[in-house]
């Protein structure tokens, strides 16, 4: 009976991820059959944009967060656009593109879509699958109507979230997220397409994670969480990933610890499976690809894997410095892109507001500390909120550049911290209600 049961378990797992697998391969493939001529209007519109934009575009001057890499967009329109119909498998796992690393992306991108042509560089060490999707989008639009439609979804992702939450008695957990958000400025996330899919794949595994948890339906959490590493790596450009882990796994926690189903193991070992399960969905997809593209392209994919490796863990940004240093300045330069640190007097308002607001319930009473705690659970949310700061710490060298997106990955800390504030307040029942009882 065991055995059976084992084996259901793992034919599950194999065709979640394959099956996952083989839909996004699909999308890959049927991409570059988009005719190129029916997207070179609305390309060439969106290059123009890109132009106008510039590859380093800040909304406000003084604010990091509000920085939209459109260069890094520019090179996900030039791949679309490069993808070749006459050789779709093979082009898709290049994933070349017209230009070079530098701030004149925007114009490369508008020549090669005015002139078509021909790409001059390989950018195969990700999946892509944002570029697969806006050769397809734009047959109807451009990227600035992109950016619109992605605005509106995440809007109506994050209202069916707080919907669900509310609803179901959630609402200090509903706060909590919200205060996640604006901790990383989330407004500005759908504007640029690099930062978009991590933050939509978050919020739509997040309303499954929390519906799941809300039934008790505990043998649907391991396939979810393979799904959306799966999906996660396909999409993302190594912006904040553990995102699409950690915010769905505590709101799983919160939910049950509210609903009294908790047990601290129980607890430990739900974490423990979200988190293998996630990693062998990121790892394995991102292990896929370069076997897939060691088979379609007919050589040895090592030196491609070893090199990009070797710049996510380490790189000559910062010569000389020390390595304890660079992890600490990549860690501080992170924390110091959240909300509302960078705006001056007017965050340090905000922030004093706030702390009022939260300090008004214990004025008057209406929270108190809770009489017994449980140390382990909170233990474990402290856990999870360490893990960005590990990821950046890894990834140091990526983390310290690319600071004004990696950082958002400490939404899931503020997510924790919030959690961890719930567990160890409660509210004080009305006198009314204790002299009823």
């Amino acid at each position: 009976m065991k055995n059976r049961k084992i084996q259901k378990l793992i034919f599950q797992y194999t065709l979640a991820f394959f099956g996952t697998l083989l839909l996004l391969y699909v999308l890959t493939v049927i991409a570059p059959l988009v005719p190129k001529k029916l997207i070179k209007s609305h390309m060439t519109e969106s290059a123009e944009y890109m132009v106008e934009q510039g590859a380093a575009h800040r909304i406000l001057n003084f604010v990091d967060a509000s920085f939209l890499d459109y260069y890094a967009d520019s090179v996900t329109l030039s791949i679309a656009y490069s993808l070749d119909e006459k050789h779709p498998v093979r082009s898709s796992m290049w994933s070349n593109y017209y230009g070079a690393c530098s701030n004149a992306m925007p114009k490369y991108l508008k020549e090669s879509v005015e002139n078509d042509l021909e790409p001059n560089t390989e950018y195969m060490r990700y999946w892509h699958g944002s570029a697969s999707l806006m050769r397809i989008m734009h047959v109807f639009s451009n990227v600035k109507q992109v950016y619109i439609l992605n605005y509106v979804l995440m809007i109506c992702l994050l209202i069916i979230l707080l919907i669900i939450l509310w609803k179901n008695g959630l609402r200090a957990e509903a706060l909590c997220f919200i205060i996640s958000m604006i901790s990383v400025s989330f407004w500005y996330v759908p504007l640029c397409l690099e930062y978009t899919y991590t933050f939509l794949i978050m919020m739509a595994g997040s309303i499954a994670a929390v519906s799941i948890a809300l039934k008790n339906e505990t043998d649907l959490i391991g396939p979810l969480f393979l799904i959306t590493g799966v999906v996660t790596v396909y999409f993302d450009f190594l912006t904040a990933e553990t995102l699409t882990l950690l915010v769905p796994l505590l709101l799983i926690l919160r939910v049950r610890s509210r609903q009294d189903m908790k047990s601290t193991k129980s607890e430990i070992i739900l974490s423990l499976k979200a988190g293998a399960c996630w990693s062998i969905g990121y790892i394995g997809m991102w292990l896929m690809k370069w076997v897939i593209a060691a088979i379609v392209l007919k050589q040895s994919m090592l030196p491609f894997i070893t090199g990009h490796i070797a710049e996510r863990l380490d790189g000559d940004v910062v010569s000389g410095m020390r390595p304890d240093n660079y992890v600490l300045s990549t860690i501080i330069k992170n924390v110091k892109c959240l909300f509302p640190y960078e705006f001056g007097i007017s965050g340090a308002i905000l922030v004093f507001v706030f702390i009022f607001v939260l300090i008004i319930p214990v004025v008057l009473n209406k929270v108190k500390m809770k009489k017994t705690v449980s140390k382990e659970v909170i233990l474990l949310y402290m856990v999870l909120a360490f893990v960005p700061f590990f990821r950046h710490a890894v990834l140091h060298n990526h983390a310290y550049r690319h600071y004004f997106f990696t950082y958002r990955a400490l939404a899931a800390t503020a997510l924790a911290i919030c959690f961890m504030t719930l567990e160890l307040l409660e509210t004080v029942p009305r006198k009314a209600v204790i002299s009823d009882v």
